[in-house]
């Protein structure tokens, strides 16, 4: 029997989606045309790839309000998971071409930072040191902030 290990494995309309290693993801990225996405990368690089992705894709035309809205509805769309009883870190993959689309969750939460790179990406926001700055302040905070909750 085959019994190797897959990085990625999902059922979507009754078959079974395996990849055996994260250079399968990679090969799927290229023939989207991502193939300059990298995996453990900074968040000023990684911002800079959502900023190029968008580009490349026509997504350049928001005002700064409509980009923030933006990242609210994937927030909301989240929400509408949870609301229909998924569980928390359920993925689901919707049949498209020329990959599987993910859902869940996960996948709009993943929506809602990608749309914050992009957002850092257009009005050139330094990204790491913004998080750097504010993790350092708000572990210097009271427990809970000083309030109850």
């Amino acid at each position: 029997p085959y019994n190797q290990k897959f990085a990625f494995e999902s059922t979507l309309d009754g078959r079974v989606w395996r990849a055996p290693n994260w250079d399968w993801l990679l090969d799927a990225f290229k023939t989207m045309g991502l193939e300059r996405i990298q995996l453990g990368l900074g968040l000023n690089t990684l911002r800079d790839q959502a900023l190029d992705i968008a580009v490349r894709h026509g997504f350049t035309e928001a005002t700064p309000a409509e980009d923030i809205a933006l990242m609210h509805s994937e927030l909301s769309e989240a929400l509408e998971d949870i609301r229909a009883g998924k569980k928390l870190n359920e993925v689901w993959y919707e049949d498209r071409q020329p990959l599987p689309k993910p859902c869940g969750v996960p996948s709009e939460i993943a929506d809602v930072v990608i749309r914050a790179l992009h957002f850092c990406g257009k009005h050139n926001i330094d990204l790491e040191s913004a998080v750097t700055e504010k993790m350092r302040f708000n572990n210097s905070r009271p427990f809970k902030h000083g309030k109850q909750f």
